[in-house]
């Protein structure tokens, strides 16, 4: 059960109803997470707002959503952790790709060390090392790619905490 009480589809109002049918037309479905980040249309917003202008990023195509398989296994967060391999999956990615992006690792150098990175930024609560930054660097990375890996982690760490908080029921199949 829950530890937040969800703001179901036809019971929503205001703020929550737009959001509601915004995601309905975009996800054809209302999942759990948002039916409980529901009880507040500023949080849920800020969420969507952050979650699409994260997919315009410009790093390489797929590395987003390995990013959100390490950071969430980080967090431990089993919805999350659960919805990122899923996500994974739909961009096109190998089950062996997810699985090692989940113990932070890649058979390609410069997405391992993006990989570990995200994990060490979630592992050390944002205190990595000027060598982290500087690994980051040294494979390829931008300051803004550098950026952009940061943003994509918070925002899986946002999701994760709040899943962690919210304790939604699981509500899609397990990749």
């Amino acid at each position: 059960m829950p530890n937040l009480i969800p703001v179901e589809p036809d019971q929503s109002t205001g703020k929550t109803r737009e959001l509601y049918d915004y995601i309905q037309t975009n996800a054809g479905r209302i999942p759990n997470l948002f039916r409980l980040m529901g009880n507040s249309p500023v949080a849920l917003k800020a969420y969507l707002d952050f979650s699409a202008t994260m997919r315009q990023s410009a790093l390489p195509k797929g590395l987003a959503e390995l990013l959100g398989v390490a950071a969430t296994a980080a967090c431990r967060a089993e919805y999350t952790a659960i919805g990122a391999r899923g996500l994974a999956h739909a961009a096109g990615l190998s089950e062996p790709a997810i699985t090692q992006a989940k113990l932070g690792r890649s058979p390609d150098p410069k997405t391992a060390v993006a990989l570990g990175f995200a994990q060490s930024l979630v592992e050390r609560r944002g205190g990595v090392e000027a060598s982290e930054v500087a690994a980051l660097r040294a494979a390829g990375f931008s300051d803004a790619d550098v950026t952009e890996l940061v943003a994509i982690v918070a925002l899986n760490v946002y999701r994760s905490y709040f899943s962690s908080v919210a304790d939604p029921k699981l509500d899609f199949e397990r990749p």
